[in-house]
């Protein structure tokens, strides 16, 4: 197991982290560090799934999964044409090394918004931990 140390929603930060760095090296000129990168942010992409995976199945409802699985299939689904037409788009009208600026770019906003849904998940508790010693 890697990044044992975190908390388990802080591995999940890790293995996105370890995907966005990877994803910046794709923006490196030549075709080794684009290799290094692709091995990077291959690793992470398997870490981070495993982890949400495992999220996913301690947060949902056993009643829900089925259901949730499937909205999260379709989603996945659905977007993967879109993906290929804007990013054919982006390589019929760019550079080389900007084709991976929207990559960058999207692996870069999933990394904040965990950042901030973590941020949000740790204020509630600490504020439901006050709550509770009030209370008491």
């Amino acid at each position: 197991r890697l990044f044992v140390r975190y908390s388990f929603d802080g591995r999940i930060l890790a293995w996105q982290l370890l995907v966005a760095v990877g994803c910046l090296g794709f923006l490196l000129p030549g075709p080794v560090p684009k290799a290094v990168a692709y091995a990077v942010a291959c690793f992470g992409f398997a870490g981070s799934n495993v982890n949400t995976i495992r999220f996913r199945q301690e947060t949902i409802p056993p009643q829900l999964s089925g259901r949730v699985n499937s909205i999260i299939r379709m989603v996945i689904a659905g977007s993967v044409p879109l993906s290929a037409f804007l990013y054919g788009a982006v390589v019929q009208h760019t550079e080389s090394t900007l084709q991976w600026v929207p990559l960058t770019a999207g692996t870069t906003l999933a990394v904040l918004v965990w950042a901030v849904y973590l941020t949000g998940t740790r204020r509630r508790t600490q504020n439901t931990e006050k709550l509770r010693g009030v209370m008491t």
